[in-house]
């Protein structure tokens, strides 16, 4: 059981994971309109490195050498949750809207295949779920959304865990209530043709991987 830290309803909440970043640009952006930041363990030394001091680090602390004056809540090395599922388990207990996550895609392959699949559970469930990778955002989408960008960006659509209904506006190849198959690259590298792009799902749950260039 986790300890709450705040009571009430948040906005939205921040989790570093143990990742790395080359672009920082979109990170500070969320900052400034994040109620709860919070480092998974080894997330912490990633928000170190980009000058953001979290409000509270969660995991079992094996990789965390940060100040003593942050909040930590530990647990066992040995364990049935990753410090990633502890971190957002502890954000939505905050009832936060949405989740923005830095470092999703990690240095080992488990952890980002079970990252992966924990955002599209979440998303699933209709919590709002994003992460940030330098250029590239990655949306965990249920329902539908708008992206913003430049003529010219690559947005590539992904079905999780099955096939998915998709309609698309502002994009090269156009997909009309079209079914992206479960296990197909069919939607990757499509290219947006305007600066606003919309897309919705009608059934699944897609993963949208917007690049800018």
């Amino acid at each position: 059981m986790l300890v709450v830290y705040n009571e009430g309803t948040m906005k939205q909440a921040i989790i570093f994971l143990n990742g790395d970043l080359a672009d920082a640009s979109g990170v500070k952006q969320e900052i400034k309109k994040t109620d709860l930041v919070i480092a998974a363990d080894g997330g912490s030394k990633l928000a170190q490195k980009l000058g953001i001091t979290p409000d509270l680090v969660v995991g079992d602390l094996d990789s965390y050498t940060g100040s003593k004056k942050i909040k930590t809540i530990p647990y066992p090395k040995d364990k049935d949750f990753t410090d990633s599922e502890l971190a957002i388990d502890y954000a939505l207990k905050q009832k936060v809207k949405r989740l923005v996550i830095v470092g999703l895609l990690g240095r080992r392959f488990d952890h980002l295949a079970s990252n992966l699949m924990l955002a599209a559970t979440l998303a699933a469930k209709g919590i709002k779920v994003e992460a940030v990778e330098g250029k590239q955002r990655l949306y965990f989408l249920s329902s539908r959304i708008n992206l913003e960008g430049n003529p010219g960006d690559i947005v590539s659509l992904t079905p999780l865990k099955s096939n998915v209904k998709v309609t698309t506006r502002g994009l090269k190849w156009k997909l009309q209530g079209s079914t992206l198959k479960f296990g197909y690259g069919r939607g990757v590298s499509n290219v947006m043709t305007a600066k606003k792009v919309s897309l919705s799902v009608r059934r699944g749950i897609l993963l949208v991987v917007h690049s800018r260039q």
